[in-house]
């Protein structure tokens, strides 16, 4: 809850810079691309990546419709099972609140373009993407 509530300044801190790795929640300004949400086994349009919320790339979807960061809707963070890659590689980033470390992004995985990827029990616990273009 304490992510969906902190999501203005994660997606502000995104924003700031490429990568998120280098972000944090004071480095806000207010804006990062969004997604569009969907459901069902469709076909991941060229330059887009696609998350689904299934194992088998079918269930709910949130789609990536551009380069840069991209902050999940509340729904489908923490959700992600499958993803493919269309045209760019990504980066899968999860917003570190569970250890005694101040909160930072953590990345997740790097998936290369055109590849599609069953994310085990780890990765499948991602906040935001990047998508490299």
């Amino acid at each position: 809850m304490r992510k969906l509530l902190a999501g203005a300044v994660v997606a502000a801190a995104m924003a700031a810079t490429t990568t998120f790795g280098t972000a944090s929640a004071s480095t806000a300004s207010t804006e990062a691309q969004v997604g569009i949400a969907g459901v069902g086994n469709q076909v991941c349009d060229y330059g887009e990546a696609c998350l689904f919320a299934w194992p088998g790339f079918d269930g709910p979807t949130w789609d990536a419709n551009g380069c840069g960061p991209h902050m999940l809707d509340g729904w489908m963070q923490n959700q992600t099972s499958s993803v493919r890659t269309h045209g760019n590689p990504i980066t899968l980033w999860n917003w570190n609140d569970w250890d005694s470390q101040p909160d930072h992004w953590v990345i997740l995985a790097e998936i290369g373009a055109g590849l599609n990827v069953v994310l085990g029990p780890w990765e499948d616990k991602a906040d935001a993407i990047t998508v490299w273009c």
